[in-house]
This record gives structure tokens, C-alpha cells and sequence, in this order.
């Protein structure tokens, strides 16, 4: 781009950034790199980039051999080099590691010799100007032939990207996408809407504030974005995907609630979802950070944990978690932006989180390898950054440039643990974010072991590295532990055993809380609910009696099997509390409304729950 033609004479341009020989070493240094285009900088900028190393690049006459040796092989091909990745970072990561272009086929062995040289990662090993130009004068007629009708052919060879704006040639008829669409999604009317204000705008969609007046209720409207996509049917593609996914998973309690989807009067889709009312997670720590104890911590990372589970083990990968893509509602975590997901095994078009997503949070190996496919243990390396962040309040490589971050994390560094950090919480992130795919852990052995730190937050188990050699220090968990439940003041005196049945209680009595919540709200199938509302009650009554009778139940406690039949409780009743949520709102029992007879559905249904309910409780003797 900085070589311009003249008469068919090559002409250098563009010295923004040039320096004197004699003042390179003064003020050219690997920074001015920035500035220029990665696909053509001495790879020696990005080898130095690493923080720790404390060193600085500074460019010199042997970078710009290697620009010029890169500009040769250009000459061969007819395209820019590494046309073929979208993002500056991959790229650069790519030179960094020794990667270079191939050699085109039929190109001249001493022409490919030449470049190669110029384009060695030793600034040692390129030739001088004075070498190349002795070389250049022994090619042959032949070459310069082969070198021009390569040029003549570069329209055929360029593989060009496609053009962010969409022309009407590309668009599907209109009546075939309103065909598509009419055929899989009921679409609300978007007058219903009262549009506030935008809200948040990622690669993949842009978020709007907007009042749903009927129902009273502040909503976000997501609408996508066509840069990504390249045609209005990619579009329509994604929104159809993106759809279906949220139909199957809103039901959980940490996947944000999806409520229909509506169009504007310009004919663009938008899907109606729950409005964060405490925004992502990031924005969240911003505000509450310095008020968060362990315990709400671990809460906040098991929660995410949970969504995360749900999603793997529905086959579902999201491959572009991070903090702000966790929204926050009433101070729970709910997963979100779904515009990169696919089900396990899916090929999704070109789309890469490399691309679009937040750097900090992506593994390594798809920086170090293009053609590879995220799948779950991708998502628990994000989620390994995720629980890092947690614990600092600080998003991962922030102090890092963007172009740096994949050198710094290929080349195996991570984040220092926080001073501060339980133990056992530092190992679990440590294993999610190993480089090696194999050895992180599955969605669900995160999600228990989140839950054991919960119940084994003991000074002897999970030490806090800001202990010292103090005989009068007390372990912050000692404090803490009682405080995951405002509702047990009571349970200090309890016996050690029954310490790790206490956070399940907990979340026990407050799932009994929202189902007798939603009873109340139900706006119809009220009726039918009863026996649901009844084992509510009925695990109340069972988790007030089993807390004044600690001692009595002591060596229940200290058993293995008692402990699993209790797990088994409680998913029951989150069942119970998720179908009464679905049945009794409006916005949620689309997924009944193709069944035969929907009361029948929903008889069998609430049969299935309160016989599981009622076994479970029978296997607590």
C-alpha cells in the first residue's frame, strides 16, 4: 500500500514513520510497529512484546529487508500476505511463531531463495540491500515473465473478503426470508416496544433498552449486526440459529430469559430478551467490587459454573465467554449473547472467536492454529479467566496491548494469582486454563468442585496466602463461612458435620422463596401447581426441622450417601421451581403450546416431578 506505480515504475511513499539511520536507535522502536501492517513487520517486534522480558525492539535497516523480502513473495502471489485470516492478532501471532506464506507453485527457485532469506526471523541471517540488489540482476527474462503474469492474474488469485456493506444483489427475496423466518419464529408486533436508548454494541449484534408497556416490563432488543455475516441470509441464518438455542436453554436460572423475538418497521429481526438490571459482570465489579467477600465470590463463579454445565450438557458450546458477557440481574449471574454458540459438533461458517472476541479469554490454540474448532474444553479455558477475574476484579492481560496478548499467552504465562486467593480456588482456575485441552476439567467436575470449596472453606483445607506467621491470625474463611446464609445466624454452634449440608440449605430455602414467588404471580395453571407448591412447602418444614436437630442427625451428616440423596433434593426442587416458571407465565410456556393436549402435558409432567420429589425426600430418612 505505501508502494504506488507511475508509468510502470515502482515508487516507495509514505515516510510517516521513517527515521535517519543515525536517530533509529533513539526513537524507532518496536511501538511505531503499531502503526504500520503486522503482515509486514519484522517479526522481531512481536518476539520482544513480552512484559516481563523488559525489552524494546528498536527497528533498524534489517527490518526493513524483512518488509522487503514479504513484498517480494506479494509479487508472486498477487494478494497480500496472510489474506487469509480476518484478525491483526492472528496474524501476528503467526509471524511471531515462524509461520510465513507458502511458496507460490513455479516460482523461480533462486527468486523464492531471495525473499526467504529477506524474510528470516534472525535479522542476522537477511541479506543486505546491497546482496539483493546482485541477486535481483541474476534472475533471468524467464523470471520477470512469471513474475508479471502472476500480477495480470491477481483478480483471479485474491480470494478477496467480502464487502461490509451488503448490496442488493446479495439480499434473498424478501418473501423468501419472511417465508423462513414465518415458519419458525411467531413474530410480536414492535409498536409494543417504546425504545429507550442503545445499550451495548459487540462484533455480533446491538443491543437496545426498550419498554414493553403490555406487560410492564423492561426488556433488551438484540439486533444483529451485518459486518460479521457478509449477506442479509447469513443474517437471517444466524437469527434463526441463535433463536432456536435460546428456546432450548432459557429455562435455567443462569442463562438469560428469552421472550420472543419482534421486527422493526425497516424489516430488521430483533430477539426479546431479559433486561440486566445490574448490567455485565464487569460493569458490576466496577460498582461492588470492593464490597465482595469470598463468599459472594464463590457464589458469583458458581452460578456461571452452573450455566456453563447446563450448556455443555444440552451440547451447546458458547466459545466467546467472558465478563461481559455475563449480565447481572438482582446480583445473579445470568450467561448471555449467544451470537457465537453452536451445538457440540456443529460447523459453523468462518465465524472465530479470534475475530470478534476479547482476547484475554481465548485459549491458545486458536491463536497458534486457524483451522481450529472450539469445543467445551474452550469454554472451560474462558471460564478459567472468568474465575481469575473473579478473584482480582480486574479483567486478564488489561495492561497488555490487544496485539501482544496471544504471544504472551502461546507462549504459556498467565495471570499471577491474587493475593488473597483460596488455595483449592487458584488450582481449579489453574486446571481450566491449562494449555493442553485434555487435562482442563468438564463443565460438571467444575461446577462440584466449586461447590466442595463452598463446603470445605476451612483454615486446614483452603488457606489464604496472605497468612502469616502471626499465632494470633484467623483464617478470613473462618469468618466468612457463615455468611453465604443471612438466614442461619443460628447455625454458628452447629457441629462440624452438618457445616457442609449448610450452603445447600441455604439454597434450598431459597428456592422454596421463588416457587412460593412465582405461585403467587402465576397468571394462569395456577390451579394445577398446587401439589408443586405443596413440596415447596413441604422441604421447608423438612429444612427447619432439620436444623434444629443437628446433633440428633449427626451422623446422617458425616455420610456419603446421605450427602448425595441431598444434592438429589435440591435439583429436584430447582426442577420444580424451573417447570412452575415455564407453566405459569405467558412469555414462557411456548414450548407446550404443540402438544396434543397441553394440560395433559403438563399433568405428566408435574406427575414426573413430585414422584422424583417424593422419592428423594424418602431417600432422606
Amino acid at each position: 500500500m505505501n508502494i504506488l506505480i507511475n508509468n510502470g515504475r515502482a515508487m516507495i511513499t509514505d515516510f510517516g514513520i521513517s527515521k535517519l539511520l543515525d536517530t533509529a536507535t533513539t526513537g524507532a522502536t518496536s511501538s511505531t510497529g503499531a502503526n504500520g501492517i503486522p503482515a509486514y513487520l519484522d517479526p522481531q517486534c512481536y518476539i520482544h512484546c513480552f512484559p516481563y522480558e523488559e525489552k524494546v525492539f528498536e527497528l533498524n535497516e534489517k527490518s526493513d529487508i524483512y518488509s522487503l523480502g514479504v513484498l517480494f513473495w506479494e509479487l508472486t502471489s498477487g494478494i497480500p500476505p496472510f489474506n487469509n485470516l480476518r484478525d491483526n492478532t492472528a496474524i501476528i501471532f503467526q509471524i511471531a511463531y515462524g509461520v510465513r506464506e507458502k511458496i507460490i507453485e513455479n516460482t523461480p527457485l533462486g527468486y523464492s531463495n531471495l525473499f526467504r532469506k529477506c524474510w528470516s526471523t534472525e535479522p542476522d541471517h537477511r541479506p543486505s540491500l546491497v546482496e539483493i540488489l546482485a541477486e535481483l540482476d541474476k534472475l533471468s527474462a524467464e523470471n520477470v515473465e512469471f513474475i508479471a503474469n502472476n500480477i495480470n492474474n491477481a483478480n483471479i488469485n485474491s480470494g478477496c473478503k467480502p464487502s461490509n456493506s451488503i448490496s442488493s444483489a446479495d439480499k434473498c427475496p424478501d418473501e423468501l426470508i419472511e417465508k423462513r423466518i414465518s415458519e419458525e419464529i411467531k413474530v410480536l408486533d414492535y409498536n409494543k416496544f417504546r425504545v429507550l436508548r442503545k445499550i451495548g454494541e459487540g462484533g455480533f449484534g446491538i443491543v437496545y433498552e426498550a419498554d414493553w408497556e403490555e406487560r410492564r416490563l423492561m426488556v433488551a432488543l438484540k439486533s444483529f449486526n451485518e459486518r460479521p455475516y457478509g449477506s442479509i441470509e447469513n443474517i437471517h441464518k444466524a437469527f434463526i440459529k441463535e433463536f432456536k438455542l435460546l428456546e432450548k436453554i432459557t429455562s435455567h436460572s443462569n442463562i438469560i430469559d428469552f421472550y420472543g423475538v419482534t421486527k422493526d418497521t425497516s424489516g430488521h429481526y430483533s430477539l426479546i430478551l431479559q433486561l440486566a438490571n445490574n448490567g455485565n459482570l464487569r460493569d458490576y465489579f466496577k460498582e461492588n467490587y470492593s464490597k465482595l467477600e469470598w463468599d459472594t465470590k464463590i457464589r458469583i463463579a458458581s452460578e456461571i459454573s452452573d450455566g456453563i454445565a447446563f450448556l455443555h450438557s444440552n451440547d451447546i458450546i458458547h466459545r466467546d465467554l467472558h465478563s461481559k458477557n455475563i449480565l447481572v440481574s438482582n446480583g445473579h449471574m445470568k450467561i448471555a449473547d449467544f451470537g457465537l454458540a453452536v451445538r457440540h459438533g456443529e460447523l459453523l461458517r468462518n465465524l472465530r472467536p479470534i475475530s470478534y472476541g476479547m482476547l484475554g479469554y481465548i485459549e491458545p490454540k486458536c491463536f497458534a492454529d486457524t483451522s481450529y474448532k472450539c469445543d467445551k474444553k474452550s469454554d472451560i479455558y474462558s471460564f478459567g479467566m472468568i474465575l481469575w477475574e473473579i478473584s482480582s476484579g480486574k479483567l486478564p492481560f488489561d495492561s497488555y496491548p490487544k496485539e501482544k496478548i496471544a504471544i504472551f499467552v502461546c507462549s504459556g504465562r498467565r495471570e499471577a494469582p491474587v493475593e488473597g486467593t483460596p488455595f483449592q480456588y487458584k488450582k481449579l482456575y489453574e486446571r481450566c486454563w491449562d494449555e493442553v485441552p485434555e487435562n482442563r476439567p468438564d463443565a460438571k467436575s467444575v461446577l462440584d468442585n466449586l461447590s466442595h470449596l463452598i463446603l470445605s472453606n476451612e483454615p486446614d483445607e483452603i488457606h489464604f496466602e496472605q497468612k502469616k506467621n502471626n499465632a494470633n491470625y484467623k483464617s478470613k474463611s473462618e469468618d466468612r463461612l457463615f455468611t453465604v446464609i443471612d438466614d442461619l445466624t443460628t447455625a454458628i454452634d452447629a457441629t462440624e458435620a452438618i457445616k457442609s449440608f449448610l450452603p445447600m440449605i441455604a439454597t434450598i430455602s431459597d428456592l422454596v422463596k421463588e416457587i412460593m414467588e412465582i405461585y403467587e404471580k402465576a397468571q394462569f395453571n395456577k390451579k394445577i401447581c398446587n401439589s408443586l407448591l405443596d413440596r415447596a412447602k413441604s422441604a421447608e418444614v423438612a429444612m427447619n426441622t432439620l436444623q434444629r436437630r443437628t446433633q440428633d442427625n449427626e451422623e446422617k451428616f458425616r455420610s456419603q450417601l446421605y450427602y448425595n440423596n441431598f444434592i438429589k433434593f435440591k435439583n429436584g426442587l430447582e426442577k420444580i421451581k424451573n417447570f412452575a416458571g415455564e407453566v405459569t407465565q405467558i412469555r414462557r410456556i411456548s414450548k407446550y403450546l404443540n402438544a396434543n393436549s397441553i394440560k395433559n402435558k403438563i399433568f405428566f409432567k408435574i406427575l414426573e416431578l413430585t414422584r422424583d420429589y417424593d422419592q428423594s425426600m424418602e431417600d432422606l430418612p
